[in-house]
Formats: C-alpha cells, sequence, structure tokens
C-alpha cells in the first residue's frame, strides 16, 4: 500500500504497491467473436484498462420473448472464446449476468398481497424449479467461459416489479419461510396490512416479513454459487446493488454477496450511485452516491467493492466525464476500493467517445492515493452524521412516501453549505423527515445526548414518541402553510455578517420557492434560545424558526420550524444560513466537523480521519458553476496548526505549510476538479 509520511512541511509519498484495475462492462454481442475482441484490444490500447466484463444475454436476447434453450452455453462459449483471444494482451474476461431473475419463462413469478404477478418476468428466488433453472444457466456459462469474476445484475432484488405494490413477495413459499421465522401462520392480507398501519405491536411481523424476503434471495444465491463451485470454486461473483432496493430487501446486500461468494472466495459489492441521463446537475452529485456513502460505511472491509462509475447511456451528450469524475472521486474517499467503470457505449464501436477513460486515467494517481490512505489509516469519514437504517425501507416496504429522498436531500444540502458529513454511528447528527419512525428508542436516546438539528416533521415524530422534553420546545405541525413575510436570524446565532432578514417567499409557488412541504409552530421552553424567528404581517412574531436548547441527556437540540426533505427554497440555500448552521455546529459538537467551506456556496467538502487521529484527508470539489480563486476554510481547534500539503496530479503529495484556524488554499478551484490536502498533526 501507498505509505503517506510528513516531515513538518513535506508529505511525501512511496510508490503505488498496486495499481487501481477498474472493471468495465461492454454488451455481448451474438456472433461477434473478432469484432469484440478487436474492440478490447483498441480500448485497452487507447486506455490502459485491462479487465472486462462482457454482460450478457442482455435485455433485448431474454427478456421479452422466449429465447433458444442453448442461449446461455452459446454466450459462454462467446465469451470464452473471446478471452482466450486477448489473453495473450494481458486483457482478463469476465461475465456479467444480464438479466439475473428476469428472463422469460414459465416459472413462478414474484406475487404482491393480492395475487397480482410481476408483469416484467421477475421470478421467485423459491421455486425450486426456477432454482434449478437459473442455476443451471449459471453454470453453462462458467463451465464454457472461465469467467475470473461473475457480476451479477441489480435486478436481483424482490424490492420491485412492474405492477407491484411495495415490493416482496408474497407467494405461498414466502409465506411458509415467513411462518418459520416469525413461528405463526398469516395471511399475505395481515402481513400487507402491518405494513400500511404500522405500530410497534406489529413491528415483529414486519420485521420478519423482511428477513424472509432477505433469505430467499441468499438460499437462491447459495445454489447458484454451489453449481458454480461444481465447475471452478476459485469464480469469484460480484453482487451489483440495488440501490435502495436493497434496503427493503431486509438489508440484503451483505448477506447476499456473502451467499454468492460461498467458503473459497473473496465477497464483493458493486455498490450503487449511477445517473442516469445526467438527470443530476454538478450541485446534486452528492446526493446521488449519499446511499453509496452509507453502504461503503457499514459494509466489513473483507468485501471487496466497486462503486457503479456509470452514466448511463454512456455519452457526454448527456453526463460530462468532469461529471464523472466527481462522482468517482466522492466515492473512493467514502472508502470504494474500485470502480465498475461504465465508459463504454452498448454498441458496436464502443470506445466511440474515450472521454470517461480519459478522466480516469487523470485522476487515477489520486484515487490510489486517496484509497491507500483509507486503507492503510484505516480512515473514516468525519463530519454532521446522516441518520439513516435500512429500516426504513424494509419495515415499511416505502409506504409512507418520502423515505427514498431522505438519504440525498440531506447531502444535497450539507454539500451546498460546504460541511462535511459522515454515515457513521457518532457525532453531531441531523433528524429529518420521517427518519424516527425507523429508529429504535435506544438508537433516539443516544443521537438526542449528544448534538442534533432536527426538522419540523422528525420533532413531531419525537414528540409522539415521548422524546419531547430532550428537544427543548414544544412542537405543533400547522395544517398548512403558516402566515409568514419575513425570517430573522437573532443575535444569538451569532453571525458576523451585516445581513439578519432571509427571504420567506414560501407562500410563492416561482422557482423552489414553494417546496417547503411541512411548517411548525415552536413554543421554547424555559432556558431555549431562539436563533431566528418568522414574523407576519405587521411585525408580529409567528413563531420561532430555529430554537436551541440543552437537555438532561447531556445534549443539545436544534429545532427547526420548516421541512429540510425536499427544501430547496432560497429561505434554506444562502449565505446566512451557512454562517448560523457552521456556528450551529461548532456551538452544540465543537470538534465534530473537523473543516468547513466559509461564505461560498456549493462547495462540497469531505474530511476523512486517520484511526490514531493524527492524519486527516480533506476533499474539495467546487460544484457551484463558478471558478473559485480564493476558497477559505474554518477548522476546528484540533485541526488548527496542523501541516497541510496538498495531492499533486501524479498522487504525490507538494511541498506543504502549517496553517492556522483559517486556511486558504493556494490553488484554484475549477467546477468539478477536485482537490485532495492532507493535513498531519
Amino acid at each position: 500500500m501507498r505509505a503517506l509520511f510528513l516531515s513538518t512541511f513535506i508529505l511525501a509519498s512511496a510508490a503505488c504497491a498496486e495499481s487501481m484495475e477498474p472493471i468495465t462492462p461492454l454488451l455481448w454481442r451474438r456472433g461477434a467473436v473478432e469484432e469484440t475482441a478487436n474492440d478490447l484490444r483498441d480500448v485497452s490500447r487507447q486506455s490502459g484498462l485491462r479487465r472486462f466484463f462482457i454482460a450478457g444475454p442482455g435485455f433485448n436476447e431474454a427478456m421479452f420473448a422466449p429465447f433458444a434453450t442453448n442461449l446461455y452455453a452459446e454466450m459462454g462459449r462467446e465469451i470464452g472464446e473471446i478471452a482466450k483471444r486477448v489473453s495473450a494482451d494481458g486483457i482478463e474476461v469476465g461475465w456479467w449476468c444480464s438479466p439475473s431473475i428476469r428472463y422469460v419463462s414459465d416459472f413462478a413469478p414474484i406475487e404482491d398481497a393480492f395475487g397480482g404477478r410481476s408483469a416484467d418476468n421477475k421470478k421467485c428466488p423459491l421455486d425450486s424449479a426456477f432454482q434449478d433453472d437459473w442455476a443451471a444457466k449459471v453454470k453453462a456459462v462458467v463451465a464454457a467461459a472461465r469467467p475470473r469474476m461473475i457480476a451479477i445484475e441489480d435486478d436481483y432484488t424482490l424490492a420491485w416489479g412492474r405492477g407491484l405494490n411495495g415490493g416482496g413477495c408474497f407467494c405461498e413459499r414466502h409465506l411458509a419461510l415467513f411462518e418459520k421465522l416469525y413461528g405463526k401462520r398469516l395471511s399475505a392480507a395481515e402481513i400487507d396490512a402491518a405494513f400500511k398501519n404500522r405500530t410497534g405491536a406489529n413491528l415483529p411481523i414486519r420485521r420478519a416479513f423482511a428477513d424472509a424476503v432477505r433469505e430467499s434471495l441468499c438460499v437462491l444465491a447459495r445454489k447458484v454459487r454451489a453449481a458454480v463451485d461444481e465447475v471452478d470454486p476459485a469464480v469469484r461473483i460480484c453482487v451489483c446493488e440495488p440501490g435502495l432496493n436493497a434496503d427493503k430487501d431486509g438489508a440484503s446486500v451483505e448477506a447476499v454477496a456473502r451467499a454468492f461468494a460461498g467458503a473459497n472466495t473473496r465477497p464483493a459489492i458493486r455498490p450503487s450511485g449511477a445517473i442516469y441521463g445526467a438527470q443530476t446537475t454538478p450541485a446534486d452529485v452528492p446526493g446521488a452516491i449519499a446511499h453509496t456513502f452509507y453502504t461503503l460505511a457499514r459494509l466489513p472491509k473483507d468485501i471487496e467493492t466497486f462503486y457503479e462509475a456509470d452514466p448511463y447511456p454512456h455519452n457526454r451528450f448527456f453526463t460530462s466525464a468532469s461529471q464523472m469524475g466527481s462522482l468517482m472521486s466522492g466515492a473512493v474517499f467514502a472508502g470504494s476500493q474500485n470502480l465498475l467503470l461504465y465508459c463504454l457505449q452498448y454498441l458496436d464501436d464502443p470506445f466511440e467517445d474515450p472521454g470517461y477513460a480519459s478522466e480516469f486515467n487523470r485522476l487515477k494517481p489520486r484515487l490510489e492515493a486517496v484509497r491507500d490512505f483509507n486503507l492503510s489509516r484505516r480512515a473514516t469519514l468525519r463530519g454532521v452524521r446522516i441518520v439513516w437504517t435500512p429500516d426504513a425501507m424494509a419495515l415499511t416496504r416505502g409506504l409512507g412516501g418520502g423515505r427514498d429522498a431522505q438519504l440525498a436531500e440531506e447531502a444535497f444540502i450539507l454539500s451546498k453549505f460546504g460541511i462535511p458529513y459522515t454515515m457513521g454511528d457518532s457525532g453531531f447528527a441531523i433528524l429529518a423527515g420521517n427518519i424516527v419512525e425507523s429508529l429504535t428508542d435506544e438508537e433516539l436516546g443516544q443521537i438526542l445526548s449528544g448534538g442534533v438539528l432536527v426538522d419540523a416533521p422528525a420533532a413531531d415524530l419525537l414528540v409522539r414518541r415521548g422524546f419531547g422534553r430532550d428537544l427543548g420546545t414544544d412542537v405543533k405541525l400547522a395544517g398548512g402553510r403558516l402566515p409568514v413575510i419575513r425570517e430573522e436570524i437573532l443575535p444569538a446565532a451569532g453571525l458576523k455578517r451585516r445581513g439578519r432578514d432571509v427571504n420567506a417567499f414560501y407562500i410563492l409557488s416561482a422557482g423552489t420557492e414553494g417546496t417547503v412541504r411541512t411548517f411548525a409552530t415552536l413554543t421554547p421552553h424555559e432556558g431555549a434560545e431562539a436563533w431566528s424567528r418568522f414574523s407576519g404581517v405587521g411585525g408580529k412574531e409567528v413563531t420561532p424558526s430555529l430554537t436551541v436548547a440543552r437537555n438532561a441527556r447531556g445534549g443539545c437540540a436544534a429545532v427547526m420550524a420548516t421541512s429540510l426533505v425536499g427544501n430547496r427554497s432560497s429561505g434554506l440555500l444562502n449565505l446566512r444560513r451557512q454562517e448560523m448552521w457552521q456556528n450551529l455546529f461548532r456551538k452544540l459538537s465543537p470538534n465534530a466537523i473537523p473543516v468547513m467551506a466559509l461564505d461560498a456556496p456549493g462547495v462540497w467538502t469531505l474530511a476523512s480521519v486517520s484511526e490514531d487521529g493524527r492524519e486527516m484527508m480533506v476533499m474539495v470539489d467546487n460544484l457551484s458553476g463558478d471558478v473559485r480563486e480564493c476558497l477559505s476554510f474554518s477548522l476546528s481547534d484540533e485541526w488548527a496548526g496542523a501541516a497541510v500539503s496538498r495531492l499533486g496530479a501524479d498522487g504525490r503529495v507538494e511541498k506543504g505549510e502549517k496553517v492556522s484556524a483559517l486556511w486558504t488554499p493556494k490553488c484554484v478551484f475549477a467546477q468539478m476538479q477536485p482537490e485532495f490536502f492532507v493535513f498531519t498533526k
């Protein structure tokens, strides 16, 4: 591994012991053995990439009409022949099993609670006949192709199936497995009702069903693993995480990966985080990989991770190479060890546009240095804790709305404010939306014993759960929008800037002003401070808009009178609010947030601290749209006085200097051109 050393002012790096070698998928084209082999040679020669997945049989071949019984064996033979032809060029070829459980067949489909069946051919993993059939197909490919690794398409999930409501499978096989886990037979309608009318009393029902879904996926995975072992026990299988659907499947991704890995191979997971059709602007990049961060924070280190660097449809009329660079940088910074690099089009002449591969190669030395810092230092992200649990999906089946947006929305806001964040289990936290519903009393007590920012919907749920005293204010949800025409930041917030008013155009629908979904009135308890307030006509106060109070647990809670999830209004996103939040976080948890970007919107800032607490790497990625020739950052007391050095384009650390609590790097920050810095005490 790359070792990083710091003298007083210079951080020097040894040569990287292991090159980052991503795996690149391309589509299987039946009969195009020579053409594909030539394509792989051309791609490898031009880009240096040497590991590939050939994805097949493909949705067009297997999902929409019956296909020949020998299709998989034929594909295996062709992949094997391609691999032989390019092996002398140092090129490795694996197989991407796509689709997985959605190919056309007469086997049992997944069912909803009322007998509705999947309209997209998704099959029940507990159907023994289907198990035998799919395992035989996979075995046939392995026997013919001898791939070094297999990837399982991210349709390997029961969380969705076209035409079904809420996901899961309620067939008789799943009901029998549920009975085994729960200890009592229930009908599909009774289980479904528990999810739609959630109570503490029916929590065991919901948990047992989530466990049954996860176990059913593992049962099939073990069957496939056994079939592969009959041919070659050394073949690895990588699971492509289906994002939040894996959470809905009972937090399944690790269990499924271990089932596919078996006893003889290292588990591998592709954490999700693609952007399709460039639906994300640069500012939305952090939200696009928020769940990636959560997965990486939770997976044990024996599992190899390949971030889903996928800008579908893989041409720069949609997603720019710079945008891909930001996504890759964030994912590796958060702990991904490698990449699945989707830099080829699923067409003939797949390398028509080399832009994505060129961006990877430009960043590669720095990505290797970041990866090696994380591994050798056992470093973890530090900053505001975004609270998430897979139970938010697994125990609700996503019913009730909004859960799938919470991670992305909080990452979006914090990155806009230049505040680093983490998905870890400690530190200053944000509770927003309906996440409170999915946390235990013990978890909530632990969060409330530290510093926490709570939005209006979460505060209401905390009151209903019996935690109202810990908030320092009474909370009453408004039936609609409050009659607000002004918001004023009060002296307690400690702003240095002159302006105190904040836009309160919540009654308007122009642009993003109408995106605040929920309002509440706050009545502070004795000893609580109001940091801002809403006023109506004539200057009459309507309610404090942010209160701050210590509680009996030793923690400190800040409560908002508005919702955060979906809030893109100028009443939230502005320089005054940025300073207010940064002051709040410093006050409530002085050393939890090591670095923050000052007086600038959209400066995505992340921090990763070594296990011994002596070194920190910081990523700064300007997502604002403007070139920033001068950016300043505030450092916590813990890092003021540290030596800081910039990571050069070659992955080596440049000459550094000691910095004070106010740090102004001597470099220009162009848009979506991440910079990395190493601090040492």
